[in-house]
């Protein structure tokens, strides 16, 4: 084995505190978190082969000035560890679309430069959600890539205008509107 095993792996869940866990700090700004989403979901393995199950999780901490990324982390120890802190997260996954084809070879596909359809994007995808002392504030969907590479204009200005907007402005739980 190579490294040292992750400490969900050596202490499981309900020994691993998620401060202990590895995690990159930064500055919070709209650019740094769009850049740190997009690197990652063009790189990471684990994502990918375990979508949905896995995510990468963004914590918002020192009034939202101050953010820690956590990469690999599986979706259900997020929710039920990390987000019992009432912090704000944004939690990472990459997804298929909810509807399945009838014919795999004839599948309608949003169009790429179609950004405010991403949500209805049936191909693996990256989606960003955002929690508030637990509660789902807001969602966006990168659109699909047939590629799956998420560098282009179409991927990063969607991505970079929710954050600049779920950043700056206070967001009521959507379970409260």
């Amino acid at each position: 084995m190579l490294g040292n095993p992750h400490p969900l792996r050596q202490q499981g869940w309900g020994g691993c505190q998620f401060n202990d866990l590895p995690s990159q700090k930064f500055e919070v700004t709209p650019e740094t978190i769009t850049g740190a989403i997009i690197n990652r979901v063009n790189v990471t393995s684990a994502l990918w082969q375990q979508p949905g199950f896995l995510c990468d999780v963004i914590v918002l901490t020192g009034g939202g000035a101050k953010g820690k990324y956590y990469e690999d982390l599986p979706v259900d120890y997020v929710r039920e560890k990390m987000m019992l802190s009432g912090n704000d997260y944004f939690l990472i996954t990459l997804e298929y679309g909810q509807k399945k084809a009838v014919d795999p070879f004839n599948v309608q596909r949003i169009e790429r430069t179609n950004k405010e359809q991403a949500e209805f994007s049936n191909f693996l995808h990256p989606i960003v959600r955002q929690y508030r002392e637990g509660e789902l504030v807001s969602t966006h969907h990168i659109i699909e890539d047939l590629a799956a590479e998420w560098l282009e204009e179409e991927h990063i200005q969607p991505l970079l205008e929710y954050c600049q907007m779920q950043i700056n402005n206070p967001v009521v739980p959507l379970a409260m509107v």
